[in-house]
C-alpha cells in the first residue's frame, strides 16, 4: 500500500494460510480499488501443494531457490507417469481437496521425487 488509493506490486511472493487479500474488485465494466484488502480467513484443512518448480511458460520449468506452497486452490504441475516416475501435466491442475507433494528436498540440495 503505497498511497491511500493505490497499491504497489509486492517483491516477493505472499503466502498465507490464514488469511487472503483482495485488493481490485469488477464494478461491471469497470475495476476498482476495494476499500477493505481482507477476505474471510482461509478455511483449515485447504489442499496444499508443494512447488518446488515455475512454470516460465512454453511447456519449461525452472527449478526454484526454495519450496512455496500453494493452497486453496493447490496448483499441480506435474502428474505420475507409470509406477515410478512424474511428468509435467500439459496444464497446471487446481483443485480445493486435492494435496500434492511431488518432489522433496534431501537437506544435501537435491530433490528427489516422493512417488507416493
Amino acid at each position: 500500500d503505497s498511497a491511500p488509493d493505490a497499491y504497489t506490486p509486492r517483491e516477493v511472493l505472499f503466502s498465507s494460510t490464514s488469511q487472503a487479500a483482495q485488493f481490485f474488485e469488477d464494478l461491471g465494466s469497470d475495476v476498482t480499488l476495494t476499500t477493505g484488502s481482507y477476505l474471510p480467513p482461509i478455511s483449515v484443512g485447504s489442499a496444499v501443494s508443494t512447488q518446488w518448480f515455475e512454470d516460465i511458460g512454453g511447456n519449461e520449468y525452472s527449478v526454484r531457490n526454495a519450496s512455496i506452497d500453494t493452497t486453496n486452490p493447490a496448483v499441480q504441475l506435474w502428474e505420475k507417469d507409470g509406477t515410478n516416475s512424474y511428468m509435467p501435466r500439459s496444464s497446471p491442475y487446481s483443485s480445493t481437496t486435492e494435496s500434492a507433494k511431488y518432489f522433496e528436498d534431501d537437506g544435501l540440495g537435491n530433490l528427489n521425487p516422493t512417488l507416493n
